[in-house]
């Protein structure tokens, strides 16, 4: 296996833009010179078309369009508040229904001018006013692999233009000329069918195989040419790369997985599920397999033991499910493959680090074997990076939000915005690990118990400002049925957050704040703070000012609330818990 810093690009040979350089070869182009003939301007961006096998995945509704599958760390798009799967339809009052049109438009831009971009978001339509910077200089990043070739799926259009009639396997579009392609005796309209004694069934499994050789080594490949089996040799060349490595990060920052070239991750909105079982979608560059990471975490005291209790809960639930373990060097891990609608196969993988067990979904194509967990998903899973144990606290300083690129080439993520340096008259507060600080004339509600607490400003009832903080509840809860305004990644506590902006009508009109954050016992801890909508305007600095104020300690309901009485916690323990052990099994 490798080590984190040995991925290397391939060549798939699909329509990918870097905004806007086209990669027919190899190597894709830096996000994103705005052309090919003028690359001094970036936008940050790379896209895919909306009729897209990634996008038709992610349920993409409109066949016009460009999908926003990837956007670069501090680029003008990511600060203008572009998002991966954000689906761009205008530009500067111009429709861009194919990504030939926004190459273009985007091509015309000039320094020094912003430009406004319509995009849908879901089922709404938002504008983004973004200011082209000049082309960032490419890292010094590991050198790449260079094969020469450029394939597609077998069973697309791509492929049946070279009378290709197999349904699965890999076919070559395009041999460079004096490539090692070229050298190896390949032609357009082969069929590979094993690359390194790994089969490959899908361009996935082609990436996945290659990944795994050294460069400047030689390996077997077996393709079909009519309908004669062939076996050649071929070199896996190095060449220089462009584009710095990707990387997931879990909301806890505990691990990330290093992502292999073209998979695109994308966050995904789900107002009305709980924290912990909400994920991030990470598809493949076909839409052949796909990874949700939940942000769950959840308590392992015995590690082994746990897993192993785990995964025979997982087989209880169906007598067609089959188990099996993954080598990682600081971890446990082991999955459980579930037969789905239309012949794909899910794999249930649970990881245990540290008396913490997190859950990842991955779906793989049909005729996956459920005995055997597919080479995309091992090799990820085999890269898996932890936190070193003496990192307990919180994220250090550069480490960023859950999508980002090679340590050293981004930005880090946002304090909550407007806070300013907390005044001197400011006093402590604080609910079991988590503690901050509030203005002298707020009050604690008596109400508030050793692990969370409720802390206002006017009357109690129909307070002018109120900062809460809940242990038993999710975001949805705390927002009560609020419409959503915004939604925004900041840092609270120095750990990674959403904050969302929440509206609430009728009789006690009330803007608010909630925030879910992950603890360090791996826990959701969830504030939210309110006013009146007629002085939430004037009262949001301070609520940002207390957010920011937030510090997170490692141990749950060490020390009681400030200024107020304890109680017992709403939840009686000898009552039936909500479940815990399944983030969900549809894909």
């Amino acid at each position: 296996m490798k080590s984190a810093t040995d991925y290397r690009w391939i060549a798939t040979g699909a329509r990918w833009l870097a905004i806007a350089l086209v990669a027919a070869g190899p190597n894709m182009g830096i996000a994103g010179g705005t052309a090919e003939e003028s690359p001094r301007l970036s936008f940050g961006i790379k896209v895919l078309e909306a009729d897209s096998a990634v996008a038709r995945r992610l349920g993409v509704a409109t066949e016009r369009g460009v999908l926003v599958a990837m956007v670069f760390s501090g680029s003008p798009a990511e600060q203008a508040g572009l998002q991966a799967g954000d689906v761009i339809v205008r530009f500067e009052g111009r429709d861009t229904p194919r990504i030939e049109a926004l190459q273009r438009q985007m091509g015309e831009a000039v320094l020094g001018a912003s430009y406004m971009i319509d995009v849908f978001r879901g089922q709404q339509r938002m504008q983004r006013r973004v200011a082209p910077a000049p082309t960032p200089t490419p890292g010094n990043y590991p050198p790449t692999f260079d094969l020469g070739l450029s394939v597609v799926p077998a069973g697309t259009p791509e492929a049946v233009r070279f009378e290709v009639e197999s349904p699965i396997g890999v076919v070559v579009a395009r041999v460079a000329e004096g490539s090692p392609g070229e050298r190896a005796g390949l032609r357009a309209g082969d069929l590979i069918l094993e690359f390194a004694g790994h089969s490959t069934e899908t361009v996935e499994d082609y990436q996945a195989a290659i990944l795994l050789c050294p460069l400047e080594s030689q390996q077997p490949l077996t393709f079909v040419r009519g309908q004669q089996r062939r076996t050649t040799v071929i070199t896996v060349a190095a060449t220089k790369r462009t584009d710095p490595p990707r990387y997931y990060t879990h909301p806890g920052d505990n691990f990330r997985l290093l992502l292999p070239p073209l998979w695109f991750a994308f966050p995904v909105e789900q107002p009305d599920v709980p924290l912990e079982r909400q994920y991030t979608r990470i598809i493949s560059p076909f839409a052949a397999y796909e990874l949700k990471c939940f942000q769950g975490v959840w308590p392992a005291a015995n590690e082994a033991e746990d897993l192993n209790s785990y995964i025979r809960k997982q087989l209880s639930d169906g007598p067609d499910r089959v188990s099996g373990k993954v080598e990682l060097k600081d971890a446990l891990c082991a999955w459980v493959s579930i037969p789905l609608e239309q012949g794909r196969v899910m794999y249930r993988v649970a990881i245990v680090h540290h008396q913490r067990r997190y859950v990842l979904n991955a779906i793989a194509p049909p005729l996956s074997d459920p005995e055997k967990l597919p080479l995309p998903i091992a090799l990820i899973l085999g890269q898996v990076q932890f936190r070193p144990s003496d990192r307990s606290g919180p994220r250090p300083e550069g480490a960023r939000s859950p999508i980002e690129d090679d340590p050293g080439t981004g930005t880090t993520s946002n304090p909550p915005t407007g806070s300013r340096p907390i005044p001197a008259d400011w006093r402590p507060a604080q609910a079991g690990s988590i503690q901050f600080q509030l203005p002298p004339d707020w009050k604690a509600s008596t109400y508030n118990n050793a692990d969370e607490g409720h802390w206002f400003k006017g009357k109690e009832l129909f307070p002018d400002a109120s900062f809460s903080v809940h242990r038993d509840t999710t975001v949805e809860d705390a927002r009560r049925a609020a419409a959503l305004r915004e939604r925004t990644e900041i840092r609270v506590g120095g750990q990674p957050a959403t904050q969302y902006l929440v509206e609430r009508t009728g009789s006690f009109a009330e803007k608010g704040l909630v925030v879910g954050v992950v603890d360090q016992a791996g826990m959701t801890v969830v504030f939210s703070a309110f006013a009146p909508t007629a002085k939430f305007e004037e009262v949001a600095p301070v609520l940002q000012q207390i957010l920011a104020s937030v510090r997170i300690g490692a141990d749950r309901g060490s020390g009681s609330s400030s200024n107020a009485p304890r109680r017992e916690n709403k939840r009686n323990p000898d009552d039936p818990q909500p479940p815990a052990e399944k983030p969900g099994v549809q894909s």
